[in-house]
């Protein structure tokens, strides 16, 4: 069977590439794909070459194809639908058809459309950052960063503990989506700051403006990019604890131990329609490759979701 799917071919070409599939041992379940979730951060970072070579292994995910140094098949939240009927979720790269093993897919519940279940990757880091900061519902808190991970946090923050979070955001489109959406404007003294932004400034400003004994959760990733920080303020002098968060493991803080049950708890947050305000663009899957141009190119503007839609193609 012919299939379609996006591949990286070097660092400065994307394509979509055409591939037989054939069922193979376990994976036996042919799944037609509706709509994938482009992780906007990460992937620009593989797609520009920029994993660093110590995580090369680590980073690898689901029936990825070919290797980090190019050419390289990435992708890692794609929603569909099997022969059977049913609408599943599962990691795996941007395709159009696919045959997937069984234990790896997530069957959706037929209340949540798949369009807002395609976000369902990006909201298990969502929710496994709620957990490592350990919120209790009372704390002030500070979310910079609306780009998709950040304002996905923002609601999460929101649904799971009661707590409006405050924003911080230097792109003017993406601060009036977030006040538009309800969420105040950075003031001060806060107890939890979570870090999106993936810059210099970004994180030098969480760490500067918690309060003593308040937590910075960091999810950016930066890839082989160093990070250069004046640590000799505020960071020592309140003793700020400054906490890694990412995906890969359940944090140690949930209340459960099982990556399935993460997955399901992230759903269940997935049932709020708001969810559906975040994404922006849906692109037609032949389109992927000049969105991805797009995204390499310095100075352009990012949206807060995109989604590549297979039903447009």
């Amino acid at each position: 069977m012919k299939s379609r799917a996006l591949w990286h071919i070097d660092q400065k070409t994307t394509a979509v590439l055409e591939e037989v599939i054939i069922p193979t041992g376990e994976e036996n379940v042919l799944v037609k794909a509706d709509y994938s979730c482009i992780s906007t951060g990460t992937e620009t970072l593989v797609a520009s070459g920029l994993v660093p070579n110590a995580l090369k292994e680590n980073m690898r995910v689901n029936y990825m194809g070919g290797n980090f140094n190019f050419p390289v098949k990435y992708g890692y939240s794609l929603v569909g639908k099997t022969e059977d009927g049913r609408n599943v979720h599962l990691m795996h790269p941007h395709q159009n058809f696919l045959y997937a093993k069984e234990s790896d897919l997530f069957t959706i519940p037929q209340n949540l459309p798949n369009r807002r279940a395609a976000l369902l990757s990006n909201m298990e880091t969502a929710v496994n950052a709620v957990w490592d900061a350990q919120l209790t519902g009372k704390e002030k808190v500070l979310v910079i960063g609306f780009g998709g991970i950040g304002a996905l946090l923002a609601l999460t923050v929101k649904h799971y503990t009661g707590i409006n979070p405050c924003v911080k955001e230097l792109d003017k489109d993406k601060l009036s989506k977030a006040q538009q959406m309800g969420f105040p404007m950075e003031t001060s003294d806060f107890d939890v700051i979570f870090h999106t932004s993936a810059s210099n400034n970004g994180l030098q400003y969480a760490l500067d403006h918690v309060k003593k004994g308040g937590s910075v959760i960091e999810l950016s990733w930066y890839g082989n990019k160093a990070v250069n920080l004046q640590l000799g303020g505020n960071f020592h002098y309140n003793r700020v604890k400054l906490i890694s968060s990412q995906v890969s493991t359940v944090s140690p803080f949930a209340p459960f131990k099982e990556y399935k049950e993460r997955k399901q708890a992230a759903c269940d947050l997935l049932l709020h329609e708001s969810y559906d305000e975040l994404i922006s663009n849906e692109i037609p899957f032949e389109n992927t490759p000049a969105h991805f141009d797009a995204l390499k190119t310095p100075g352009n503007k990012h949206a807060l979701v995109d989604l590549i839609n297979y039903t447009r193609s």
